[in-house]
C-alpha cells in the first residue's frame, strides 16, 4: 500500500540520516541498494537495513554509481575503482583502479566506465579497452567522460567534460572505438550535459546547465 511504502521510506531515511546518497539500484529481489558519499553501501530489504564498507571488501567508502549484470551481480563504482558484489561476497577488480564515476552496462553486457581525470574505458569481461577521446578545435583535450544511456537502436551516448564539452556518440565502425561529437547543430540548449533519458517513443531527453 501507499502507506506502507511511505513508512518504509521514512524508516530508511531515519537510519540513513546524514548520509549523502549518490546512487540507487532496485534489484530483481526487490531490494534497494544505496551508494553513499563516504558511508559505504546500504541494502534495504523492506524490513532490514544492512550497511557494507571497506571492512566487508569494498574498494572505498564513497560510491558513485551502481549497476547489475546478467547474473544479477552488483557492480559498484567507487573512488578507488570497481568492486563486484555477489551473494554478499565482495571482489575488487584490480585491473580497474582509479576514481570511477558513472558506469553503464550495454546490451552486449559490456561495462563502460568514466574515470575522473583519466578518460574512459570498456570492460568486456576479459579485457579493458581505453577509448579514444574526441578532439575539439576550440577546446583543450578533455579527460572526463560520463556514460549516459544506450538508445533502443543501439548507439551509446556519452557526456564529455560536463562543463561544455557536449554530447558524444560511440563509433565502433573502425579498428578502434572512438567518441565523435553528436548533435552539435540540433539546438540542444546546453553543451554541459549531466543526464540523459530515452522515452518510450524513442525520444531523447537531455539535462544540463
Amino acid at each position: 500500500s501507499t502507506q506502507s511504502r511511505s513508512s518504509a521510506a521514512s524508516d530508511v531515511y531515519k537510519r540513513q540520516a546524514g548520509a549523502n546518497i549518490l546512487s540507487l539500484l532496485h534489484d530483481r529481489d526487490g531490494q534497494l541498494w544505496m551508494g553513499t558519499l563516504g558511508a559505504g553501501l546500504s541494502r534495504y530489504s523492506g524490513q532490514q537495513l544492512q550497511i557494507f564498507g571497506i571492512e566487508h571488501g569494498l574498494a572505498h567508502q564513497s560510491i558513485q554509481s551502481l549497476a547489475a549484470d546478467q547474473q544479477d551481480r552488483l557492480w559498484i563504482s567507487t573512488s578507488r575503482g570497481i568492486t563486484i558484489c555477489e551473494r554478499d561476497e565482495f571482489t575488487i577488480l584490480s585491473d580497474l583502479e582509479g576514481s570511477t564515476q558513472r558506469l553503464l552496462r550495454d546490451s552486449e553486457n559490456r561495462f563502460w566506465f568514466g574515470y575522473l581525470g583519466q578518460g574512459m574505458c570498456c570492460w568486456d569481461g576479459q579485457k579493458i579497452e581505453n577509448i579514444r577521446l574526441p578532439n575539439y578545435p576550440d577546446r583543450p583535450p578533455t579527460d572526463q567522460i560520463i556514460p549516459l544511456v544506450q538508445s533502443a537502436e543501439g548507439p551509446l551516448f556519452f557526456a564529455v567534460d560536463c562543463d561544455g564539452g557536449g554530447l558524444c556518440l560511440l563509433d565502433e565502425t573502425g579498428p578502434t572505438k572512438t567518441l565523435i561529437p553528436y548533435a552539435v547543430d540540433l539546438g540542444i540548449a546546453s553543451r554541459s550535459i549531466r543526464c540523459m533519458l530515452e522515452d518510450r517513443q524513442d525520444g531523447l531527453w537531455f539535462g544540463g546547465h
